[in-house]
């Protein structure tokens, strides 16, 4: 769907340049990640087949507020849309689908309480919005080497080969995994301030314009300028930018986590009906955790990362957020 070529055990198509590091292959193995690059796929202006259907109606900003059921419970008769205006109205069809995300899709059985279901859609066990996991991010460890340069040029973060960008990962090695019961772990290599360290006021500025931009059409539009711009420096000059970033105070090389996590029962999304979002419903609420297990397997990744001769050690980062 993506136009994007298969990659066998995650290792780069025949042709490209691997990077020249070479580890133990029962404790870390090297792998890669795909990139689409085209950031509207699945935008409206993208969607034209839908869009000239003569069976498909598309509504834009509508968001799906609850769910109605029959009598006994069993079939979801419709749905009540509204937009932040004020408008309402209701959808009624044979069959839906709940496509709206891990935690939109809990917010939505939760907050449509009807006759058959007092405690939302398909919670009568008490499960809607349990189990929430996500790819946490973090230090897992800082670099220390002598030569950072030859570093980044022999473990670069991204690599093209015929127009595709590639991003490397390095995971723990299978036996590794079977011997110490760790879960998917990987991690990459990057420049990030050591633990204690305040992030600089303009870093602050860039994540809260970041997060804080509308998803207007405008918004969108300067997102993907960035993102574009971002790209390309990053593919032009990540390594020399890297050691720029390692002068400023503060800064050193860190191995970045990118982690899995075992279902939890603890760790839910629940709807609060003492507050209320824009649409006037009860504010959703994460309660993210993390268990034993998925510390294990980044502290067992870590250790477990026997750096080959001449390469870097890895040391503990101290607390880890995990």
């Amino acid at each position: 769907m993506l136009d994007l070529p298969q990659l066998s055990g995650n290792i780069l198509p025949e042709g490209a340049n691997a990077p020249d590091a070479v580890f133990d292959p029962d404790l870390i193995q090297m792998a890669f990640w795909q990139f689409d690059e085209k950031f509207e796929r699945f935008t409206l202006p993208q969607c034209q087949d839908l869009v000239n259907a003569a069976n498909v109606r598309i509504l834009l900003n509508a968001t799906a507020m609850t769910l109605d059921s029959s009598d006994n419970g069993r079939q979801i008769t419709e749905v009540t849309v509204g937009s932040l205006t004020g408008r309402r109205t209701r959808v009624r069809a044979r069959c839906f689908i709940l496509a709206t995300g891990g935690l939109e899709v809990p917010r939505l059985l939760l907050n449509s309480k009807t006759q058959a279901h007092p405690d939302g859609i398909s919670n009568q066990h008490d499960r809607v919005g349990r189990y929430f996991m996500e790819h946490p991010h973090a230090r897992g460890g800082r670099i220390i080497t002598d030569d950072p340069a030859r570093l980044f040029k022999s473990l670069p973060r991204f690599r093209r080969h015929q127009g595709l960008r590639y991003g490397m990962l390095l995971r723990p090695g299978e036996a590794l995994q079977a011997r110490e019961a760790l879960l998917n772990s990987c991690f990459t290599l990057g420049v990030r301030l050591n633990e204690g360290e305040q992030q600089q006021f303009y870093k602050n500025i860039y994540n809260n314009l970041r997060h804080d931009l509308s998803p207007t059409a405008f918004g969108r539009a300067m997102w993907k300028l960035t993102k574009k711009a971002s790209t390309l420096v990053q593919d032009r000059f990540g390594a020399a930018l890297n050691l720029r970033k390692l002068k400023q105070p503060g800064s050193g090389i860190h191995a970045v986590i990118r982690a899995e996590q075992a279902p939890n029962p603890d760790s839910r999304v629940t709807v609060n009906p003492e507050a209320r979002d824009a649409l006037g419903l009860p504010r959703l609420t994460l309660d993210w955790q993390f268990s034993a297990i998925d510390k294990h397997s980044v502290t067992g990744m870590m250790a477990g990362s026997n750096p080959p001769t001449g390469w870097p050690t890895v040391t503990g980062s101290g607390n880890s957020i995990l």
